[in-house]
């Protein structure tokens, strides 16, 4: 089979429920963690912006150096061991911008679009963190999203843009809600701990 006939045969499987119902559990999977991650980054994050001198740029340090040097070599080890020989394709992979083309090029690491949505999440984070500073804000937050993810595929359908590889229901705004709820999580948990502290204080002793 040719690139063609792989492609086609892929499609095809898609279009047997089990199959497809299996592919967006998948990607519902990925939204729980993108709700974690959320979670985690603003119980780790909180304080430190509070407290840092450059909290903004020593975030995005942070978050190139955990996260880029591995992606890069996952890159290298896909490009090279799928023999893709593409360079804007293999850029668009390495410079984090493929994500917004990926309706005509395909991803040269295999499940890359988390990692390109997670990416979008940081670099929100430090607006997020300055902004949404309570379980209020955090719920108004929520339902913004979840709006922004309604219009984001019905506009999608109505200005017909193109849907190959699913872009329109991979991209970030179908699922900045996830982590909006994690944002949600965070806060219910900080104002429970803080209730706790004060209806419960001996279990703090």
């Amino acid at each position: 089979l040719n690139q063609n006939d792989n492609v086609k045969v892929l499609h095809d499987q898609t279009q047997i429920p089990i199959l497809r119902q299996s592919l967006y559990f998948g990607a519902r999977g990925v939204q729980l963690f993108f709700m974690i991650s959320a979670f985690t980054l603003f119980n780790s994050s909180f304080a430190r912006f509070a407290t840092d001198q450059h909290p903004k740029l020593n975030f995005y340090i942070r978050r190139m150096f955990r996260i880029l040097p591995y992606w890069w070599l996952m890159v290298f080890c896909y490009a090279w061991g799928g023999g893709i020989k593409d360079i804007g394709r293999v850029s668009a992979s390495l410079f984090m911008y493929f994500g917004f083309i990926r309706f005509y090029i395909s991803d040269v690491v295999p499940g890359g679009w988390t990692i390109f949505v997670e990416e979008t999440f940081y670099v929100l984070m430090p607006f997020l963190i300055r902004h949404i500073s309570g379980l209020s804000r955090a719920y108004k937050f929520l339902a913004t999203t979840l709006i922004l993810s309604v219009v984001w595929r019905v506009s999608a359908i109505v200005f017909h843009l193109p849907d190959a590889q699913s872009f329109i229901f991979l991209f970030p705004l179908t699922h900045w809600y996830a982590f909006a709820m994690g944002i949600v999580l965070f806060y219910l948990h900080k104002n429970y701990r803080a209730w706790l502290q004060t209806k419960r204080p001996w279990l703090w002793a």
